[in-house]
């Protein structure tokens, strides 16, 4: 069972490509974390909790408040911890805790320092590339290669993502997961440049024996088909305030609450959600990635993004391109 546990909506940074902008300046309070924890003390089987935001560290005691609650109290079944943090509020404490319980971090760099200052930017508009690696190699000096460093590329610093990633990797990250900014307005142009940089860095990553983990690359060589999706079933996200949603793609969202932590899931809701997973997406019907594509899958990504079940986001599918031309590629 796998579980996203938004700790705030509030961060401390005002990217340029953020989309929790527009949402509501809240905090989980100890009356919906409670809850929470009873919810997961009593779920018998493996979990996994991700802990989320705005800028989960902003509330680091309810965070130590969760972990140590959830360890104490769940007698059945291992639980895994995940956190991503723009790692701005790394102190000697809160390294050394998140060292210590959680299993997987996080640290949002966009790369380089010019590429990551173009969007990664604090409330007085200046970058935070400099405070960001100076925690980074003050706290964890030895256990980059246990960092995922987690990449937004967009229209402003898609033309120098070659430079990025190489740098992460020079850096020493052992997981850098470049992810496309689907929200973003790009031209046919940009498409076909920001492929051409990938696959320099596919060639410097081959050239080079490179071991770190870089996502995008191989992405679509390793994609299994998709199965049926799991929102609101084996996947539950909790908003700050304690309502349940299926996914982190409409966490927020009124109409596609399923429920909330007081009360549990509403599975008449669920199953309402559930009624478009088999429908077909006609536009998509041919295309030899029809079973792998998440388009095709996540319907409620469709209905998000286009305002309609079965019509895609034009992105998702050239990012699909970019993942294919990358993995079928010589080297």
């Amino acid at each position: 069972m796998n579980f996203t546990v938004f700790m705030t909506n509030m961060c401390n940074l005002n990217c340029n490509y953020c989309y929790e902008k527009n949402k509501k300046n809240k905090s989980i309070s100890y009356e919906v974390l409670n809850a929470f924890i009873e919810m997961v003390a009593n779920y018998d089987g493996e979990i996994s909790i991700v802990i989320h935001g705005g800028e989960p560290l902003l509330e680091f005691e309810k965070i130590k408040y969760l972990i140590n609650k959830i360890n104490t109290r769940k007698k059945n079944g291992a639980v895994t911890y995940s956190l991503t943090t723009n790692g701005t509020l790394l102190n000697g404490e809160v390294a050394e805790f998140l060292k210590d319980k959680i299993d997987s971090l996080a640290i949002s760099i966009d790369g380089n320092k010019e590429l990551h200052d173009l969007n990664r930017i604090d409330k007085k508009n200046e970058g935070t590339y400099d405070t960001v690696i100076e925690n980074i190699n003050n706290y964890f000096p030895n256990d980059k290669n246990r960092i995922n460093a987690r990449m937004t590329i967009n229209t402003l610093n898609y033309i120098g993502v070659d430079k990025s990633i190489i740098h992460l990797i020079n850096m020493g990250f052992g997981r850098i997961s470049p992810v496309v900014d689907q929200f973003d307005l790009w031209s046919k142009d940009q498409w076909d440049e920001l492929l051409e940089k990938l696959q320099k860095v596919k060639r410097y990553i081959e050239k080079e024996n490179i071991k770190a983990e870089i996502g995008l690359i191989y992405d679509a060589k390793y994609k299994c088909k998709n199965s049926v999706c799991n929102g609101g079933i084996t996947t539950i996200v909790i908003d700050s305030d304690g309502a349940l949603y299926p996914c982190i793609v409409v966490n927020g969202k009124s109409e596609y609450c399923i429920g909330d932590v007081f009360n549990g899931v509403n599975i008449d809701r669920v199953r309402k959600i559930h009624e478009h997973d088999r429908s077909k997406v006609e536009s998509c019907v041919g295309c030899s990635r029809y079973d792998y594509c998440e388009a095709t899958r996540c319907k409620l990504i469709n209905k998000y993004q286009t305002g309609k079940w079965n019509q895609p986001n034009i992105n998702i599918c050239k990012i699909h391109n970019i993942k294919i031309s990358l993995a079928t590629s010589e080297k």
